[in-house]
């Protein structure tokens, strides 16, 4: 799938809101980095510490994903990402995944991320997008990583 557009606007949020939480609560009983109302990502869009990114089809403008970089000043981030169910397994996650770690090479910053060990798809998506620096368990079933920019095409 061709990913659009990256950089939400405001209004946008709303629409990020709504497919948030409309999903499945089994599908996202291992993401959860923040609120998913409007208000919340709202604040975070504002904050200056989040750079919000959104993954839309490139033929339709449909929204097909959410993902970010919790930026910290010790120059490192956080990513977080999220693929609409019914747009999984189309490279949809790979490719946020991807532009993270880009956009983290260019800046400078070291990239981390947490995913549960039960999430295979997530975990696949990882290792395509980006390139693995380190791997961790740290309990409850996740696995935190170093990750950055995948030096192979794609």
């Amino acid at each position: 799938m061709a990913i659009g557009s990256l950089w939400p606007q405001k209004e946008d949020l709303k629409d990020i809101s709504q497919m948030l939480l409309a999903a499945n609560p089994d599908y996202v009983r291992n993401f959860h980095p923040h609120g998913f109302d409007y208000p919340t990502l709202l604040r975070l869009y504002k904050s200056g510490g989040f750079l919000m990114m959104k993954a839309t089809q490139r033929a339709t403008g449909q929204l097909v994903g959410y993902f970010f970089l919790r930026v910290f000043c010790i120059g490192k981030t956080f990513q977080g990402l999220f693929v609409a169910q019914p747009h999984t397994s189309r490279g949809v996650g790979r490719s946020m995944w991807s532009a993270s770690a880009t956009i983290c090479s260019c800046l400078g910053l070291r990239m981390m991320a947490t995913v549960a060990q039960d999430n295979p798809a997530s975990l696949r998506s990882m290792r395509h997008g980006c390139q693995v620096e380190s791997e961790q368990p740290i309990g409850g079933g996740f696995l935190a990583f170093a990750l950055s920019k995948n030096h192979i095409s794609l």
